[in-house]
């Protein structure tokens, strides 16, 4: 997936499109109801289904290098509970992609030690 594409993206009822021509306040706000919607998603509903070009988006370079540390925690979230949904036939499936997926979920957990801790 890249810029250009014109593959058919649907997004979850209540969730708005997350593109690159969305300012960052708005993006936020947008992936902050689209996190909540897939954390709430479950595996036996079977729609999700129609959600892979979503989880293929979202996992997008541009998303995953976006300036704004809250953007990409709020990616690294949404990315989480789609490995979660597919599992164990996560969308993900060529390998540069996959490890650049993981390295990029580790880079955040990283983020979220306490700033107060030595160790």
């Amino acid at each position: 997936m890249g810029r250009g594409d014109n593959l058919t993206i649907l997004y979850p009822p209540g969730c708005r499109e997350v593109t690159e021509d969305v300012g960052p306040d708005e993006l936020i706000r947008r992936l902050k109801t689209l996190a909540h919607t897939l954390q709430s998603m479950g595996q036996d509903d079977g729609a999700y289904q129609e959600y892979i070009p979503l989880a293929m988006h979202i996992a997008d370079d541009f998303f995953l290098s976006y300036a704004s540390r809250d953007v990409q925690l709020l990616i690294a979230c949404c990315i989480a509970d789609v490995l979660r949904v597919y599992a164990p036939e996560a969308p993900y499936k060529d390998p540069p992609q996959v490890k650049t997926i993981f390295m990029f979920l580790i880079k955040q957990l990283g983020g979220l030690k306490d700033p107060k801790d030595r160790h």
